[in-house]
């Protein structure tokens, strides 16, 4: 007979509880009032939902959990009602996604994750559910694609990126999950520098560097002041030879610009305040002859222009 309590009120023996409609719950054992053996949790469909096994006097239970078509979504145990040890988790076509360690219902220990061939393309450390310790990301082949740190949640200190064949694509680091410091990019063969950026605090601040791939010729040299181009930037055709050049102010165009042709003669000279034209503007064919000139406000005047620009800004949003 089901469903029955002793003297004391406790649940004993087998025991089938149903929903208000008569389909199955779940159904299992119980001695003094403990789980043990084997319960069985159903869908509303009556496919089985949770297979789990009792022991310890109710306070282990290992279990299976079932995808709708008896398909096997994860399995582990638990312990007191919390997850413990090594948990696995699958998607649908029965592969295998994840493997994670928890220790009183948090993760504890390392995190792999799978491609659903059986390769791990993730490697991730916990304490108490928080990421803390070494990270790994892999090709499918089993090389390093990424790899770095962290603490308390946050990636901390040097990571570095990875082509296919193990050459090094890109190296930085992080200060509190921001990047800090200067990151470094290379070519395919992991040795020529493409592209060199500094920060602080996740904004970009100091030199920048960019260099063609084929053979490392300089393409654009600058600096970055809270996250924006300042003072002088100079930019590089192929062969190596300056392009152009501007000068900045905290992302404004501020001072003399100039573009050359391959000769290295002028091609054209402009002045900016703020990103305001002013002065003087001139073009040159190639062989140094003027073919245009243009005269803008002087910077008095610009000035005041950005007065009656600034108060009219303000009117607007007042509005």
């Amino acid at each position: 007979v089901a469903n029955q309590t002793d003297a004391k009120g406790q649940k004993q023996g087998k025991w089938v509880k149903k929903d208000a409609n008569g389909k199955v719950i779940y159904e299992g054992a119980f001695k003094d009032d403990k789980p043990t053996g084997e319960f069985k949790y159903y869908y509303d469909t009556g496919e089985i939902q949770t297979l789990s096994v009792f022991s310890n006097n109710g306070s282990v239970c290992r279990s299976k959990h079932y995808f709708p078509g008896n398909i096997l979504m994860a399995e582990g145990k638990y312990v007191n009602q919390k997850r413990d040890s090594v948990w696995k988790f699958y998607n649908a076509p029965n592969a295998l996604v994840s493997e994670e360690a928890y220790k009183n219902g948090k993760k504890n220990g390392i995190e792999k994750n799978f491609d659903g061939k059986g390769n791990v393309i993730e490697l991730k450390t916990w304490k108490d559910s928080i990421r803390d310790g070494d990270y790994k990301k892999y090709y499918s082949n089993g090389d390093v694609q990424e790899e770095g740190f962290y603490k308390s949640g946050l990636i901390e200190g040097e990571v570095k990126f990875y082509f296919p064949g193990k050459k090094i694509a890109v190296n930085g680091s992080y200060q509190h999950s921001l990047k800090n410091g200067k990151w470094t990019y290379h070519n395919k063969d992991g040795l020529t520098n493409t592209m060199i950026e500094n920060y602080k605090s996740g904004t970009l601040e100091g030199n920048f560097g960019e260099w063609y791939e084929k053979d490392g010729t300089p393409k654009v040299k600058g600096e970055y002041k809270q996250g924006k181009r300042n003072n002088k930037w100079t930019y590089y055709n192929e062969k190596g030879k300056p392009s152009a050049d501007s000068t900045f102010n905290t992302g404004y165009l501020h001072g003399t610009c100039t573009e050359y042709f391959e000769n290295g003669n002028k091609k054209s000279e402009s002045t900016y305040y703020y990103s305001h034209k002013t002065g003087k503007w001139t073009e040159w064919d190639e062989a140094g002859k003027v073919l245009k000139e243009e005269s803008n406000p002087g910077i008095e005047e610009v000035k005041k222009q950005m007065a009656r620009e600034e108060k009219e800004k303000r009117k607007l949003q007042e509005k």
